[in-house]
């Protein structure tokens, strides 16, 4: 694979740093900026959106080059990443969308690309180990997916839902709406 710079960043030397190039060409169509202006949307984006940050700093991890951060945190001024976001997944394809994902936790086996996370999700450990997730997936709001399951290509998850089973190719699960238990 090609390598090249822009503005002293490495891009394309293999899979991993084209996710880097990847993850950026995404959140600036999420972002609606002009497309093909890599320095200055990245710029933009690192210096004004924390989850960004955040996937920035776990792709640096995943390529083994945590110290580079130092050198990004300067464009930001120091700002912090999302802090109580969890990131332990070992294998994110590129694409990787945070949309205020604060106080999430996502421990997986492996993530597609063009994954999108909104906040206070919950993907984890349970029963027969820990998810697998396909490409094109949405998991919104307070979601919960646990377990040894398999989410396929194209899911969206809805806001809330609990999901401890496989969810195939295309399709949309949602939990059902809450009913009353007790009246006090």
């Amino acid at each position: 694979m090609k390598k090249y710079y822009e503005n002293g960043i490495l891009m394309l030397e293999n899979f991993k740093e084209e996710c880097l190039y990847q993850d950026l060409a995404r959140w600036s169509i999420r972002l609606k900026l002009q497309q093909g202006n890599v320095e200055d949307n990245f710029l933009k984006i690192y210096s004004s959106r924390p989850e960004y940050r955040a996937v920035f700093a776990y792709r640096l991890r995943m390529l083994k080059k945590p110290l580079m951060i130092n050198k990004y945190n300067s464009i930001n001024k120091g700002e912090a990443h999302v802090n109580n976001l969890y990131l332990t997944c070992k294998d994110i394809g590129p694409g990787l969308y945070l949309e205020h994902a604060f106080s999430s936790i996502i421990l997986a086996k492996s993530i597609g690309s063009n994954f999108h996370l909104n906040q206070s999700v919950t993907i984890g450990a349970g029963s027969g180990g820990v998810p697998t997730i396909g490409d094109n997936v949405k998991v919104h709001t307070h979601s919960v997916i646990i377990g040894g399951i398999n989410i396929g290509n194209n899911v969206t998850v809805a806001a809330g839902s609990i999901v401890v089973n496989d969810v195939p190719d295309n399709c949309t699960v949602a939990s059902p709406k809450a009913t009353i238990i007790r009246s006090n």
